[in-house]
């Protein structure tokens, strides 16, 4: 273990030189900054494999994106409403954990947790946990699965600062997308402007050479209409990874120009160190008496023993119709046996 651990780290190390190696100079032709570009942005990705990260996220919605959300009956009528949670989003050998201790926004306003919002895959199972959905419930419902997608991570502070959505654009680029342009020039000392056009929307960004060409800002449009805008206010590398100290995500009405949410995370701790990453915090127990359910399938389960048994399930990596799959392959084998044995038999000289 701690030798996959001193590899892990190594790995997370040279993929943070690399980045560094890459982000030295920006190509004049557009096609090769655009390969340097996505090339230098997954490797900050690939980076991102083993770390812990405490980061406040406050989340603000005007009235009239709550209404969008919760229908015309939500409460505190003609009131914008803000919550600030505490996050924790952890990486460790394909283990995920994402936290949240609230308060959370519903259609009432921010509503106090009594137990925090969490996921986290351990390298089998999947489990979610939302303390507001369970809150006024006699019995605690958890999620489970065997898929580490279904659980869905809150705002991050790269998503905050758009480089998460940067990525996938050059990608889709990469891959060959039709109808797009793209350009990239220096704007002034140590920035660079990227415009991606395809026509009805249109992205213009600001990235940062001191910082490896991060995004510094990044407006989108529709047919003409400020949609949304990344802010990224600092950057900082001091534990290996590149990350937004400080940013913000805010969605626009393409009618009247106004902020409609806003998501802006504020980091407090990074650390790639393996001992701040225990692999107990991926491990999330579900306590006695507790319902689960099922992320895939949306059964819900109750009884106490088949909660037991479905768990059992999960952790033997098997589901239900992958185990009547292996036991009638197995039938299949045996049969396709014994006809042969029989056959065998069947052709088999008589001894005179």
């Amino acid at each position: 273990m701690a030798r996959a651990t001193t590899s892990m780290a190594l790995a997370v190390v040279l993929m943070f030189c690399r980045a560094v190696a890459l982000a030295e100079e920006l190509p004049p032709d557009s096609a090769a900054a655009l390969a340097m570009l996505h090339e230098l942005y997954e490797a900050r990705e690939q980076s991102r494999q083993q770390f812990r990260c405490v980061y406040d996220l406050e989340e603000h919605q005007t009235f009239a994106a709550r209404r969008a959300i919760y229908g015309p009956d939500v409460v505190l009528r003609g009131r914008d409403v803000t919550s600030t949670t505490k996050c924790i989003l952890a990486r460790k050998n394909g283990k995920l954990l994402t936290s949240s201790d609230g308060p959370a926004l519903g259609p009432d306003g921010p509503i106090k947790l009594p137990k925090p919002i969490l996921g986290a895959y351990d390298g089998t199972v999947a489990v979610v946990f939302d303390g507001a959905a369970t809150q006024n419930t006699s019995q605690p419902l958890y999620g489970v699965s065997s898929d580490p997608a279904q659980v869905k991570l809150f705002t991050t502070p790269w998503e905050a600062s758009g480089e998460t959505d940067l990525l996938k654009a050059f990608s889709n680029l990469m891959a060959g997308q039709k109808g797009v342009s793209f350009r990239a020039e220096h704007d002034r000392a140590n920035q660079v402007k990227l415009t991606i056009d395809g026509g009805a929307t249109h992205l213009v960004a600001i990235l940062s050479v001191d910082h490896q060409f991060a995004p510094k800002s990044i407006d989108t449009y529709f047919d003409g209409a400020l949609t949304s805008t990344y802010r990224a206010e600092n950057y900082s590398d001091s534990s290996g990874l590149l990350v937004p100290t400080r940013a913000t995500y805010q969605t626009y009405d393409a009618n009247s120009g106004q902020v409609r949410t806003r998501f802006r995370t504020t980091v407090r701790e990074l650390s790639i160190d393996a001992s701040a990453i225990p692999d107990e915090m991926f491990h999330v127990p579900i306590p006695e008496g507790a319902a689960i359910f099922d992320l895939a399938t949306g059964d819900v389960v109750r009884d106490p023993i088949l909660v037991a048994r479905h768990l059992r399930r999960l952790t033997d990596g098997l589901t239900t119709d992958s185990r009547f799959w292996i036991v009638g392959v197995n039938c299949l084998i045996i049969c396709l046996v014994a006809a042969y044995v029989g056959w065998r038999l069947w052709t088999r000289p008589s001894s005179q």
